[in-house]
C-alpha cells in the first residue's frame, strides 16, 4: 500500500540517504506505490513526479546502487533500451513502523507530495485575503482550483525560486506526524533534523522561518526538569489552514472569545509565572513558586499546553458522553505530569514538597474552571460528533491571563455562534475562516507566534 510505503520511507535516516534521494523515494512511493513506473526517460520521469530533472538524474543512480530501486530494462527494436523502476519492497518493507503517524495525516502527506516542487511567492500568511466562510470551505472540501498560483515552500531568503529537498521533507514530515488539528508531539529537534538531513542549528532556522510565515503556529521546545515526572518532548503546532496545505487537509474552524476577565482560573498561570520570575530575580524563596524559578518560559508554555489539552479532551467527553467532569481523573492526570517531590528533613525540602503538592491542586482547579467556561461558551456551537484530538484549546495566553480563549475544531461547526464577546472585543460572533481574522488578533489569540 502507498500509505505503508510512505510511512517507512519517512522513517529512513538521512544519514544513509541525501535529502534529495529521500524526497525522490517519497514522491515515487506516493505516485506508484508498489508498482512499476512506466517506460520513461529521465526527463519524462521527472515531469511525471513533479521534480526537477537534475534531482532525478542525480538520485536515481545512487538509489539503484544502494538497492532502494529495482530496474527492469525494456528493449525496443531500435535505440537504447528504456527502463522501468520500482521500489525494492524487500529492503523498504523491513523498516519497522511504529505509531508515529495517523492514517488521515499520512494520506494528507501523500496528497501534499503531488506537488513537491512549487514557487516561492505565496508562503507568507496574508490575513484578510480570499475571505471565505468556514462553512463554505468545509462544504466544498476546500479544493484547489485549476489556475491557482503555485504555493511557496521556501524557508530561507535567497535567489532560489523553489524550496530545497530538505525543506519539502520537513513540511511533509510535520504534516504526516500531526493530529487532526495540527499538533506534532514526540519528535525532538535531534530526531527531526536527522530525518530531513540537516543539523539542529539549521533546523531551528527553518522552524523559525515557518513560524514567521504562519505555517507553524507555535514551536514549544522540550525540557527535562525535576518538577516534571518525565522529560517533555518538543511540540510543534502546524497551521493546517495555511495556503501551503490548500487542497491537502480539511480546514479547521476557529472559535475565539475575548474578555477582560479577572477570575482566579484565568489569572492563576499568569500570576504563578510572575511570582516565579520574581523569586528568580529577587532571591525570595518564601512563595511556593520558587521551585519553578529556574525554569525557562517554554516550561510554563508546556504546562499551559498540558492544561489546555486536558480541557480539550474533557470537553469532547462532555459533549459526546454528556457526563460531568471527573475531578479525581483530572487530578490524577496532573499528578502524572508533575513530579511530587519527597519531603526531607530540611526546611527547604519541606517547602519544595509542599509547593509541588500545591501546584497539582492549583492546576486541577485551573483546569476545572477553564472547562466550565469553555463548555459555557462553546458547548452549543461544537457538534457532539467530535472525537478526541479534534478539538484543541490553543496555548499562548499564559502571560495574558487567558484574555483570549481560542479553540480549533476539526469537525464542521454551526454558524453563527451564540458566543458573546465583551465590549471592545473581536466583534464577530461566528465561526471564522482563519484568513478573515486580522493578524494582530491572530497573535493575541495564540493562532500565530509573536
Amino acid at each position: 500500500m502507498k500509505r505503508t510505503l510512505v510511512e517507512k520511507v519517512l522513517l529512513l535516516s538521512s544519514v544513509t540517504l541525501t535529502a534529495s534521494d529521500k524526497l525522490f523515494l517519497l514522491v515515487f512511493a506516493a505516485r506508484y506505490g508498489e508498482g512499476w513506473s512506466g517506460e520513461l526517460r529521465i526527463a519524462e520521469l521527472a515531469e511525471a513526479l513533479g521534480l526537477k530533472r537534475g534531482l532525478v538524474e542525480s538520485s536515481v543512480p545512487r538509489l539503484i546502487a544502494a538497492s532502494f530501486l529495482v530496474v527492469q530494462p525494456v528493449y525496443k527494436k531500435r535505440g537504447r533500451p528504456l527502463r522501468k523502476l520500482s521500489l525494492n519492497k524487500t529492503l523498504i518493507g523491513a523498516i519497522p513502523v511504529g505509531k508515529e503517524f495517523q492514517v488521515e495525516s499520512i494520506l494528507s502527506a501523500i496528497s501534499f507530495l503531488d506537488r513537491p516542487t512549487v514557487r516561492v511567492a505565496s508562503l507568507r500568511w496574508a490575513s484578510g485575503s480570499s475571505a471565505t466562510s468556514a462553512a463554505k470551505l468545509i462544504a466544498s472540501g476546500y479544493l484547489l482550483q485549476e489556475g491557482d498560483n503555485p504555493i511557496a515552500r521556501k524557508m530561507v531568503d535567497g535567489k532560489s525560486t523553489f524550496l530545497d529537498a530538505s525543506g519539502v521533507l520537513l513540511l511533509t514530515l510535520l504534516l504526516a506526524a500531526s493530529d487532526p488539528v495540527g499538533v506534532v508531539a514526540g519528535w525532538s529537534h535531534r530526531r527531526l533534523a536527522a530525518a530531513i538531513g540537516v543539523t539542529r542549528v539549521a533546523l531551528k532556522g527553518r522552524l523559525k522561518k515557518l513560524t514567521d510565515n504562519g505555517v507553524l503556529r507555535q514551536v514549544i521546545p522540550g525540557i527535562g526538569a525535576s518538577v516534571f515526572s518525565r522529560k517533555l518532548s518538543s511540540v510543534y503546532i502546524v497551521n493546517i489552514n495555511h495556503p501551503v496545505f490548500r487542497g491537502v487537509c480539511s480546514p479547521t474552524a476557529v472559535l475565539i472569545f475575548r474578555d477582560d476577565c479577572d477570575s482566579e482560573r484565568s489569572k492563576f498561570l499568569q500570576v504563578f509565572w510572575e511570582q516565579a520570575v520574581y523569586a528568580r530575580e529577587s532571591g525570595d524563596l518564601r512563595h511556593v513558586a520558587h521551585i519553578y524559578r529556574h525554569l525557562p518560559k517554554h516550561a510554563f508554555l508546556q504546562i499551559e499546553l498540558f492544561v489546555n489539552r486536558l480541557v480539550s479532551q474533557w470537553l469532547t467527553v462532555r459533549l459526546v458522553q454528556e457526563r460531568d467532569v471527573d475531578r479525581p481523573s483530572i487530578r490524577e492526570s496532573i499528578k502524572g505530569f508533575l513530579a511530587i517531590l519527597e519531603r526531607g528533613e530540611s526546611v527547604e525540602s519541606k517547602r519544595a514538597a509542599f509547593a509541588s503538592e500545591s501546584m497539582v491542586d492549583e492546576l486541577a482547579y485551573c483546569a476545572e474552571r477553564l472547562l466550565e467556561e469553555v463548555v459555557l461558551l462553546f458547548g452549543t456551537v461544537i457538534p457532539a460528533t467530535v472525537k478526541m484530538n479534534e478539538v484543541l484549546m490553543l496555548p499562548g495566553n499564559i502571560l495574558r491571563g487567558y484574555e483570549y480563549i481560542t479553540l480549533l475544531v476539526r469537525a464542521e461547526v454551526k454558524s453563527p455562534s451564540p458566543v458573546k464577546c465583551a465590549p471592545g472585543a473581536f466583534g464577530r460572533s461566528e465561526c471564522m475562516y482563519e484568513q478573515e481574522i486580522p493578524q494582530n488578533v491572530r497573535l493575541a489569540a495564540g493562532l500565530a507566534a509573536e
